[in-house]
């Protein structure tokens, strides 16, 4: 049973198991993405190649798959752990 209030319900085995692979898959994806982002805009600024359209493909191409990854990673994180819910103060009165 759940309401204002209540926790969620516990999540079965199956369901941590498939938010753990979800948060590695995630992880992996948003962490290679994230420093291939890093290391072409290190480069780009090392060369001296300050051209606002260079840093929109960097952003293009690895922030969007960085974005998908952190947001892969965030959906299995509220599969282990469940959004806490703030208890009701006049439930224990």
């Amino acid at each position: 049973m759940s309401g204002p209030g209540l926790a969620d319900p516990p999540k079965g085995p199956g369901s941590k198991f498939f938010g753990a692979l979800l948060m590695a898959v995630g992880g992996l994806i948003a962490t290679a993405c994230g420093l291939c982002s890093l290391v072409l805009v290190v480069s780009i600024l090392a060369g001296g190649h300050f051209e606002l359209s260079s840093f929109i493909l960097v952003a293009l191409v690895g922030g969007i798959p960085t974005l998908i990854g952190a947001f892969i990673f965030w959906v299995g994180l509220r599969l282990v752990r469940p959004r806490r819910t703030p208890v009701d103060p006049t439930a224990f009165d």
